[in-house]
C-alpha cells in the first residue's frame, strides 16, 4: 500500500511501489497487488481493511508528525487496537527532533506535539526503527502481519538513503530489523496459515 495525495496528483512518481515487490521477489515472496490511495482518511481505512485480509501488507507513507499523516492511527483503528505512547521511542524521536531544531535554529516547543504523535503506536506493535523522525511498526495480527515504514522522501538522496534502509542496510538503523521480520513472516512463522489467501499485499504511498 502506498500513500499520498501526490501521488494521483501525478506531481510525482510512485517508485516506492515497485521498490516494495523487487524487495518481496528477492525474498521469494510474490506481491499480488500494489495499491496506491491519497490521505483521505475514510479511502485510507478502507484500503487498510482490504490490505489486511493478505497474509502481509507493507504500507508506505503517512508516517509523518502532521495531521494528514494518519498511517498508524488509521491501522490500529483498523485492527482493533488502542494507540500507546511507546516512552523509549517518544525518546528517540525527542533526540532527532531537537537535533533538528538546533541544526535550522527554530524553537523546539513547536515539536512536542508531533514528537508524541509519531510515538503513538498500535498496542502489540513491534518497532522497526526511525527513517528521520517517522518510526516504522510491524504489526502482527490473526492471520496478517502488517509492517508500516516511510520508504523514502521525495529528494533522490533521502530517497537512495532510505530505500537502504528499508532493506536493513543501515549502520545504527536497527540493521536488517525489517528484513528480518518480513523474512520470517514469510515463513510463516508469525501468523496462522490461511487457505487461498494472496502472499502479499503491496500499497504505494510516499
Amino acid at each position: 500500500m502506498v500513500t499520498g495525495s501526490e501521488l494521483l496528483r501525478a506531481e510525482i512518481a510512485d517508485e516506492n511501489g515497485p521498490f516494495l515487490a523487487r524487495e518481496l521477489a528477492r525474498l521469494g515472496v510474490l506481491c499480488r497487488r500494489i495499491i496506491v490511495v491519497g490521505d483521505d482518511p475514510e479511502l485510507l481505512e478502507a484500503a487498510l481493511k482490504d490490505g489486511l485480509e493478505a497474509d502481509l501488507c507493507l504500507i508506505s507513507g503517512g508516517l509523518g508528525p502532521t495531521h494528514d499523516d494518519r498511517t498508524i492511527e488509521l491501522l490500529a483503528k483498523v485492527a482493533g487496537r488502542q494507540l500507546v505512547v511507546d516512552s523509549e521511542l517518544e525518546r528517540a524521536i525527542d533526540l532527532v527532533g531537537r537535533r533538528y531544531a538546533r541544526n535550522v535554529g527554530t524553537a523546539y516547543h513547536a515539536y512536542d506535539e508531533g514528537v508524541r504523535k509519531q510515538a503513538s503506536i498500535p498496542e502489540g506493535a513491534h518497532v522497526l526503527g526511525l527513517a528521520g523522525t517517522a518510526p516504522g511498526v510491524a504489526l502482527g495480527l490473526d492471520g496478517c502481519v502488517a509492517v508500516a515504514r516511510r520508504t523514502s522522501c521525495k529528494s533522490s538522496g533521502p530517497l537512495r538513503l532510505n530505500r537502504r534502509r528499508y532493506a536493513g542496510c543501515s549502520h545504527g538503523f536497527l540493521p536488517s530489523s525489517s528484513a528480518r521480520f518480513v523474512s520470517m513472516a514469510c515463513r510463516s512463522r508469525c501468523w496462522p496459515q490461511r487457505s487461498r489467501r494472496p502472499a502479499a499485499t503491496g500499497t504505494a504511498s510516499r
